[in-house]
């Protein structure tokens, strides 16, 4: 498929303590320095799962961000058409676990995405045009969600990233009044932003996806953690338990499981095998310590299936 990914490019800088968690407190933890940013850890995703990914975002001008963009280019994603910036500098993603992997905080400064508008975005509608699938974050303005939303001929999927940021969805889902978007993945806090209620149990969540799918959205995944996903269609709703996993780092997770749901859309899965991939992807995502794993590969994501599959029926 040709896809184009839409959204942030940045630094993630990663601390994971080496002992318990103590909040607001000085923990002595491993630090990391990665290449990052939701946008970007989805095209990088689907890169390595053997598609062909066009990335439009924003770079800024320090040395960060020439290796933003050498990164990019060594895993054969097409940047040709980003902005750069050089009188700004690279966002950056600040993330704390706990003991296990988990976020416990994060901050993040995306100032440079603002630059990711309406005219960037009209700029490039050639490329958008020509997609089999464009995929998105949250982190440009809502208007110019809304913009993808009217404009864009190819199915929309979006990530909500934050809470903070999932507000922007629930605009676009209240005025989007054309093309919509089709997937919409978040987990339980940011689906409690978009819905407006809170989401305490299977049944919730199935409302809150319904209301969804009535304004337009095609495929709801609410992401839950140790607890699986939850997963509702206009032909089904299920939710479906988490894969045994080990935790290196929680970073990236959320990501990855929409770069295969994006995979699995190409291959014309159902639901449920979708979710499927989903999981299967987060799992090889959540036993690296990086927010993309060299082992992301669509033969490891059907290796994985079959194997939990495999293990289902001998229980």
């Amino acid at each position: 498929m040709k896809i184009v990914a839409i959204g942030a490019s940045n630094i993630d800088i990663t601390a994971r303590p080496y002992g318990k968690y103590i909040p607001r407190d000085s923990n002595p933890s491993h630090v990391t320095v990665t290449y990052g940013g939701v946008g970007r850890n989805i095209a990088h995703n689907l890169c390595l799962l053997g598609e062909s990914v066009n990335f439009l975002t924003c770079f800024g001008g320090d040395e960060y961000a020439s290796l933003l963009m050498s990164d990019c280019r060594r895993i054969g994603m097409d940047i040709s058409r980003a902005a750069v910036y050089p009188d700004e500098r690279s966002p950056y993603y600040i993330c704390i676990t706990d003991e296990n992997g988990d976020l416990a905080s994060g901050a993040s400064d995306m100032e440079l995405a603002r630059h990711i508008d309406t005219a960037f975005l009209a700029k490039n509608k050639d490329v958008i045009d020509s997609a089999d699938a464009v995929v998105f974050d949250t982190n440009p303005d809502p208007d110019v969600l809304l913009w993808l939303c009217e404009n864009c001929r190819a199915h929309l999927f979006a990530d909500a990233v934050s809470c903070g940021k999932s507000a922007k969805l629930r605009y676009v889902l209240d005025n989007a009044c054309s093309h919509g978007i089709h997937t919409l993945k978040m987990n339980r806090l940011e689906a409690e932003v978009v819905s407006g209620g809170s989401l305490r149990d299977e049944k919730d969540m199935s409302a809150a996806a319904e209301a969804m799918l009535a304004k337009g959205v095609e495929r709801v995944f609410i992401t839950l953690g140790a607890d699986g996903v939850f997963c509702e269609d206009k032909r089904a709703s299920f939710l479906l338990p988490c894969m045994k996993t080990s935790i290196g780092s929680a970073t990236g997770a959320g990501d990855s499981f929409l770069s295969a749901v994006i995979y699995a859309y190409g291959k014309g899965y159902d639901l449920h095998k979708t979710a499927e991939c989903g999981l299967a992807a987060a799992k090889i995502t959540l036993e690296s310590e990086s927010a993309v794993s060299d082992e992301m590969s669509a033969e490891n994501i059907e290796r994985i299936i079959a194997e939990y599959n495999t293990m289902r029926r001998e229980i």
